[in-house]
C-alpha cells in the first residue's frame, strides 16, 4: 500500500473541507460531496 498517497489524500481532505477539529461530523462531509441523506426506513420498498 502507497501511505504516502493516503497521507497526501486525507491531508488535502481535510484543507478542502476545512476540517480542523474532531470530531469529525460525517453527515456534514456527505452534505458538502452533495449527497442527499435519506434514512433508511423512509425509502420505498422498491428502493431497499
Amino acid at each position: 500500500m502507497d501511505y504516502q498517497n493516503l497521507y497526501d489524500s486525507i491531508l488535502f481532505a481535510y484543507m478542502f473541507f476545512g476540517i480542523d477539529s474532531f470530531p469529525i461530523d460525517c453527515f456534514d462531509l456527505v452534505r458538502k460531496c452533495g449527497f442527499r441523506i435519506v434514512k433508511y426506513a423512509d425509502l420505498s420498498n422498491k428502493r431497499k
